[in-house]
């Protein structure tokens, strides 16, 4: 009798457990869902990113005085890394660990080369959307950015 309470028991904190992380994960999955926004003096680039629910992204990318970029595709966060893959079923050029300082700031720390960029949560204008090229994930990979 006490063996099957034992059993019973590791049971029940196993799936107490269990439930907490995926918690955890909707959470970070739901946080970084929305518009978000960074210049990067770096790299002379300004990105907005959006992230929708059902796991599709819209990126739209300037280097220098260039046109918008935009690319398209879909990301998955598991925990707090961030993978995803251009809509040409590229994948991005890297996986990045999210960590938010606020509700609206992120980073997005490049796990190979730990290049940190800071996004801050901001609509994407309509002339970005509207005047940007659309691109193939090809020659995107290079920036630490996505």
């Amino acid at each position: 009798m006490r063996r099957l309470l034992y059993i019973m028991v590791a049971l029940l904190a196993v799936s107490i457990t269990a439930g907490c992380d995926k918690d955890e994960e909707a959470t970070a999955d739901m946080r970084i869902v929305g518009s978000w926004h960074a210049a990067i003096e770096e790299f002379d680039a300004d990105v907005y990113a959006l992230f929708s629910e059902d796991g599709s992204f819209d990126l739209y990318q300037r280097l220098g005085e260039g046109r918008y970029r935009s690319y398209a595709g879909t990301w998955q966060l598991k925990g707090k890394t961030l993978t995803g893959i251009y809509a040409d079923a590229t994948p991005w050029g890297d996986s990045y660990a999210v960590a938010y300082l606020d509700d609206n700031t992120m980073t997005l720390t490049a796990l190979t080369s730990e290049e940190v960029v800071t996004y801050t949560r901001e609509d994407t204008p309509a002339t970005v959307i509207e005047e940007s090229v659309t691109s193939r994930s090809e020659g995107h990979a290079e920036l630490p950015i996505l």
